[in-house]
């Protein structure tokens, strides 16, 4: 799998991590991206001067070591739960944004009970969304493989199941 990792030459330090080979432009002197492929569970290192060359970070987290998969796999972990988390989130809010939730949950205390019914259905829909969500968060947690990190979330069968209701339509329900 190819790989760029975008890193200070200075202090070693992993900035970013892309799925492919990029062209970045517009780094700055002591800012620099590799392009990178995984080979036998160790990191191999394409530049364009210098081809299959380890190379050496030198940084508090990896104590001037070579970087290899398993670290490698926890840097992007952690950069891929935080894009899934935003991921969820996003798909979530731009079908029930959050002070639609609020006022949802507020029906389900004072509510009649077709407005109860109503918010019940939206809230389990939100919860199927979020058991898928979870689904693909423990993937990504348990994940030996670069493949399995870039598990991708597809929420398009949940277009079909959601609730057509809006909240003005709850409140006029009687």
């Amino acid at each position: 799998m190819n790989i760029t990792i975008v890193y200070n030459k200075t202090t070693g330090k992993v900035l970013d991590i892309l799925q492919s080979n990029v062209i970045i432009n517009n780094l700055n002197e002591d800012i620099d991206s590799i392009s990178c492929e995984i080979d036998d569970n160790l990191l191999i290192i394409t530049d364009i001067n210098e081809t299959n060359k380890q190379i050496k970070f030198v940084n508090t987290t990896y104590s001037d070591s070579i970087l290899n998969v398993p670290d490698l796999l926890n840097i992007i972990k952690e950069k891929r739960l935080d894009e899934i988390s935003m991921q969820v989130e996003m798909y979530i809010y731009e079908h029930y944004k959050s002070g639609t939730q609020k006022s949802l949950l507020k029906l389900i205390s004072t509510g009649n009970d077709t407005q109860k019914q109503a918010v019940t259905e939206i809230f389990n829909w939100i919860d199927t969304v979020m058991t898928y969500y979870y689904s693909k968060k423990d993937i990504i947690k348990n994940a030996t493989t670069l493949n399995e990190l870039y598990t991708e979330l597809d929420f398009t069968p949940f277009n079909d199941t959601k609730p057509s209701y809006t909240l003005e339509e709850i409140y006029k329900l009687t």
